[in-house]
């Protein structure tokens, strides 16, 4: 009977040590949200890897949204330094600026430059699982070939089949067309728009397939030209990486498929320059204005004259105040998500970077999503450019699109945005 007592009695001291136990492990959780100390969170050493070298408006306008996005994560007080390197849209420079920033030992990157070079970059950040968000590349094919499957690719800017949607519905609001050629850079970001255009189209006997490669020369805009004039289009719709879209107009003015005749749209920003460059490429009089009923259909950002206010006192001879708000919302995005997690490292907080920008209680700034972080809450950010809300694959699952029109004076007036999904 005695032992019966000790048997007994020794059992129900072990459970008061487990409950104890758990107890504690519980409470301890709980401190832990609680007590979570900005101080003693690690460093944050973030890897930058935009266009530098190349055209300018690739990653010039976009660089300033990330410096300045470290520069007020600093003031709230987390602990974040900038690493920059070079991607150039080539995947060359990319590669050798990739293993820097891998010897440098950063905890995550905002970029790369254009989709191209993302691509090239999918391996390599899956092998060091290596948390990377773009506020640049927007090709479709960036979530859906299987070697993004692993998850360490997102980005801040909504996916080009979103945009693919929104052409294809100008387009048929102008009075449609039985013949659409598309001009496209040859390489993953003009490839892939030009294959979400005719899946949106539906019917691909519609669609003209013209490309012409980044190296392209005159010669090479003057025969994609006669390839879109001789095919007898009903739209034109351009795709380019950047500049060479005067490049592709100026080659078809001069092909006798001017705006006037043939609907042309731009698949991309509609610059305010567009015509004077044009110009300037024909030898062109200044009074003869020769990109009228030109369209162009480009990501949408809501009114913010906040952030206009503190990038353009941040950076004041950035090009395009707008450019830099997808790379800013990037930023704050990879810390926010190493916050959430209490963790600096990307193999951790990857799980959390969708996560931070949905289902959780509503912000809009770093400071303010920072206080609910502390506070052990979960959090969705909506940033400076617009709504967010990334999917399980890191895209953002809506994009806006502004669509504008040249004018007689040769100057781009919105018309119209639509809204996808």
């Amino acid at each position: 009977m005695e032992k019966n007592k000790l048997q007994r009695t020794f059992g129900l001291l072990m459970t008061l040590v487990v409950v104890s136990m758990v107890a504690t492990a519980l409470t301890s959780c709980d401190t832990n949200d609680e007590d979570f100390n900005l101080n003693t969170f690690p460093v944050f050493k973030m890897g930058m890897l935009l266009s530098k070298t190349g055209e300018p408006e690739i990653g010039h306008n976009y660089e300033p949204g990330v410096r300045l996005a470290v520069k007020e994560i600093q003031e709230a007080g987390v602990n974040v330094i900038l690493a920059e390197r070079d991607s150039a849209c080539s995947l060359d420079t990319a590669e050798k600026s990739f293993s820097q920033l891998m010897d440098e030992g950063v905890h995550g990157i905002i970029g790369a430059g254009c989709s191209a070079v993302s691509f090239g970059l999918l391996d390599e950040i899956n092998k060091y699982e290596m948390v990377m968000i773009s506020p640049v590349s927007s090709s479709p094919v960036l979530t859906t070939e299987p070697t993004s499957g692993n998850g360490f690719f997102f980005r801040s800017k909504p996916s080009d089949a979103f945009r693919a949607v929104v052409i294809a519905k100008v387009i048929d609001e102008d009075g449609g067309g039985d013949n659409i050629a598309v001009i496209h850079i040859d390489d993953a970001y003009g490839n892939a728009l030009k294959d979400a255009l005719i899946e949106t189209v539906g019917d691909s006997s519609k669609i003209t397939q013209i490309s012409y490669s980044p190296e392209a020369t005159a010669s090479e805009y003057a025969e994609v030209a006669r390839q879109a004039s001789s095919s007898n289009p009903d739209a034109i719709v351009i795709v380019p990486l950047g500049a060479e879209r005067t490049d592709v107009i100026a080659a078809l003015i001069s092909a006798d498929t001017e705006p006037s005749q043939t609907r042309i749209y731009l698949a991309g920003a509609a610059p305010a320059n567009l015509d004077t460059n044009v110009r300037n490429l024909l030898g062109i009089p200044g009074d003869e204005v020769q990109v009228e009923g030109v369209k162009g259909i480009t990501t949408f950002f809501p009114e913010n004259a906040d952030f206009a206010r503190r990038i353009m006192e941040f950076a004041p001879e950035i090009g395009c105040p707008s450019c830099p708000r997808h790379a800013y919302d990037a930023t704050v995005i990879m810390v926010l998500a190493a916050l959430s997690t209490r963790t600096v490292e990307p193999s951790e907080y990857v799980n959390e970077t969708s996560d931070v920008t949905r289902g959780g209680e509503k912000c809009q700034s770093f400071s303010e999503c920072l206080d609910l972080v502390v506070e052990g809450k979960d959090i969705d950010y909506d940033g400076v450019s617009g709504t967010i809300e990334l999917d399980d694959a890191g895209d953002p699952t809506e994009g806006i699109y502004e669509i504008s029109r040249y004018d007689a004076e040769g100057i781009p007036v919105k018309v119209g945005s639509i809204s996808v999904p």
